[in-house]
């Protein structure tokens, strides 16, 4: 058997993606706190995914916006606060839902557990949520 006539074995080598590699830990933070925000006050998928982002990466700004008859009726102790992303929520939501990640069932509850404890201001149940979280990662 000549060279040119033996089969080839051919290996297969592992290929190594291009480039810098994924950062989904943030991104996946954001999915599970939209999940509980919607299992926990019953919001919508875009609002709960909105609010998570601004508690999670935006920063406090003043609004830009008024709701309709904020400055006749709005309530005297209320405050009306506004966030602001680094970049728009539209990008940010469009690049979340991109990934296709998926919340993490462990994680989703003990943040529901936490926003009832802060909402009825539980501090038994803000400590049991803030273990049931250490054990979840």
């Amino acid at each position: 058997m000549t060279r040119k006539n033996r089969p080839r074995i051919q290996v297969r080598r592992a290929r190594r993606d291009r480039g810098r590699p994924r950062e989904d830990a943030a991104d996946q933070l954001v999915v599970d706190m939209a999940a509980a925000l919607k299992a926990t006050f019953s919001l919508g998928r875009q609002q709960a995914r909105d609010q998570a982002l601004a508690w999670l990466e935006g920063q406090q700004a003043s609004p830009t916006k008024l709701p309709r008859g904020a400055r006749r009726r709005a309530a005297p102790h209320s405050d009306l606060v506004g966030y602001e992303l680094p970049k728009s929520f539209e990008g940010r939501t469009e690049t979340i839902l991109g990934k296709n990640l998926k919340p993490r069932p462990d994680v989703v509850s003990a943040l529901s557990e936490l926003l009832r404890a802060v909402v009825t201001k539980d501090m038994a149940a803000i400590v049991r949520a803030f273990s049931h979280l250490k054990r979840a990662r």
